[in-house]
C-alpha cells in the first residue's frame, strides 16, 4: 500500500516542478500516517529525493530534514515532530530523527545575525503538547510529542525572526500566535494549521496559499465541499508583519 501510495504521490505532485502533474518545486515532510518511527518507505524517498531536490542548501544528518532560501526568506522542514533535548532520555512516541539538532546548528548556520525572516514546517501541532514541565515519564512517552522537546523547540526560536509555522496533522484550521504555551497567544510566532487537503472521503478541505511581499505575510484559504468537484477562496484573509532583513 506503501508504495502505491507513493507512486500516487510521486506521479501527482512530483519533485522539481518538470516531472509530475503539479508545475512548482516540492518541499514535503512526513506524517504519522507516514512513518511514526522515521523506519518506513516515505522517509526513505524523502532522503532520495533531497538529493536532488532543487534549491536546497543543507541536509541533516539523517538525511531527511532539510532547508533552502527562497525570495529572501530561509525555510526550514523538520518532519514529524522536532526533537529531542538531549537532558531528557525518555522514549519518544514518533522519532524526532534528530530534528533539534539540525534546526540548531541550522540556524546558527545559515542565519545566524542577518535577521533573515525564517519559515519552519513540522507535522504534529504543539498546543496540546506545550505542557508545563516536569512530565512523568509514562505519560509523556504516550503523547505524540514530548513536552520537554516542545519546549527544547520554542528555546530554539528565540532570537530569529520567525515569519510564521506551518503544520497540520488536526483536520482543521487554525490560525494563532504561539508564545510556547498550550494557549493561543496575542503575541507571538505566526502559526498556522491547515485544515485537511486529501484526506480520505472528507468533503471539506483546504489548503493554504502564503505570500510574503515587502515587510508582510498574506495568507488565504482555497477550500471545498465537496471533495474537490469545485473550490472557492475562503473570506478570510490573515496578516501579519515580516521584520528582518531579506536578502
Amino acid at each position: 500500500m506503501q508504495e502505491t501510495e507513493w507512486a500516487e504521490f510521486a506521479d501527482a505532485y512530483g519533485l522539481t516542478g518538470k516531472d509530475g502533474k503539479l508545475k512548482v518545486p516540492v518541499y514535503e515532510v512526513h506524517g504519522n500516517h507516514d512513518s511514526p518511527r522515521g523506519d518506513g518507505l516515505a522517509v526513505k524517498k524523502i532522503i532520495a529525493r533531497n538529493k536532488t531536490r532543487p534549491g536546497v542548501t543543507n541536509v541533516s544528518k539523517t538525511g531527511v530534514h532539510y532547508s533552502w532560501d527562497w525570495g529572501g526568506v530561509h525555510f526550514i522542514n523538520l518532519g514529524i515532530v522536532v526533537g529531542q533535548v538531549e537532558c531528557v532520555t525518555r522514549k519518544r512516541r514518533y522519532g524526532p530523527l534528530g530534528s533539534l539538532e539540525f534546526l540548531v546548528s541550522d540556524l546558527k548556520e545559515k542565519v545566524g545575525t542577518s535577521g533573515k525572516p525564517v519559515v519552519i514546517t513540522h507535522h504534529v501541532d504543539m498546543l496540546r503538547y506545550a505542557q508545563s514541565l516536569p512530565v512523568e515519564d509514562k505519560k509523556a512517552e504516550g503523547m505524540e510529542w514530548d513536552p520537554a522537546d516542545v519546549k527544547g523547540f520554542h528555546d530554539a526560536l528565540k532570537g530569529y525572526t520567525i515569519a510564521a509555522i506551518l503544520y497540520g496533522h488536526t483536520h482543521a484550521r487554525k490560525v494563532f500566535r504561539w508564545d510556547g504555551t498550550n494557549k493561543a497567544a496575542k503575541e507571538g510566532i505566526p502559526t498556522f494549521n491547515v485544515d485537511n487537503s486529501s484526506h480520505f472521503a472528507g468533503q471539506q478541505q483546504a489548503v493554504f496559499y502564503f505570500e510574503i511581499s515587502g515587510d508582510g505575510l498574506i495568507v488565504r484559504e482555497y477550500q471545498t465541499t465537496d471533495a474537490w468537484e469545485t473550490g472557492t477562496w475562503s473570506p478570510q484573509t490573515w496578516t501579519a508583519p515580516v521584520t528582518g532583513t531579506r536578502k
